[in-house]
């Protein structure tokens, strides 16, 4: 990530940290997973997949982990269903606006 220039490096570490910290919450079962994953699950999986090449590499310059309660995150996020989560959790919809 060195060689990012400015200040889409410090975007990078901000927003990358922000996500891998709450990676984190849910792996170690600090926060509940579901409050998690109803709320970001989205975002997660999006900047997982923008930031994915570039942590490859960081990983292959490091020879070791990076970012991997991001991964785990996005990886949860991806296995589940937002809509279904919803439900689950009994979150309701604003009603429908008449067309009258």
């Amino acid at each position: 990530i060195a060689g990012l220039p400015e200040p889409l490096l410090a975007a990078f570490i901000e927003v990358s940290s922000f996500y891998d910290s709450m990676g984190i919450l849910v792996a170690l079962g600090t926060v509940d997973e579901n409050l998690i994953l109803s709320t970001i699950n989205f975002r997660t999986r999006r900047i997982c997949s923008v930031v994915e090449p570039v942590v490859r590499a960081e990983r292959d310059v490091r020879q070791g982990p990076y970012l991997d309660f991001l991964e785990d995150l996005a990886c949860r996020a991806y296995a589940t269903d937002p809509q279904r989560l919803h439900l689950a959790l009994g979150l309701r919809e604003m009603p429908a606006r008449s067309r009258t």
